[in-house]
């Protein structure tokens, strides 16, 4: 890959890493905010209803905040592969082969090949 490639890969890789913080601090602050008030205006207990809905938006925006700081984590590694190791960068994890420049540009923090992934995902 050239050296040209490999810059504009990781400047993606930054800008996803930044909007996956962003989204993070978003959800984490929503959370937080949802354990913290139930919304009411009154001292009358909600209905049974109501916080089923509200456990359920809970649980969702948690597996949100857990999808997302996977995310991070995958992004976090593929740059200190990328720094440590760039010439290991854009090969497959499984294969060795090359990952190939568009599928990078558009899943900077993929670790497999196209058949790779499509024969794990098929399993």
């Amino acid at each position: 890959m050239k050296e040209q490639d490999i810059r504009h890969l990781e400047q993606r890789l930054l800008q996803e890493r930044d909007r996956v913080q962003r989204s993070l601090r978003r959800l984490d602050d929503v959370a937080r905010i949802a354990t913290e008030d139930d919304g009411e205006l009154t001292q009358y207990r909600q209905h049974p209803a109501d916080d089923g809905t509200d456990s359920d938006e809970q649980e969702k925006g948690l597996m949100l905040l857990a999808r997302e700081g996977r995310l991070l984590t995958r992004i976090d590694a593929v740059l200190l592969r990328l720094y440590k190791e760039p010439e290991q960068y854009g090969q497959c994890e499984r294969c060795g082969n090359s990952i190939g420049f568009d599928r990078l540009d558009i899943v900077p923090w993929a670790r497999f090949c196209l058949d790779c992934k499509t024969a794990e995902e098929a399993s």
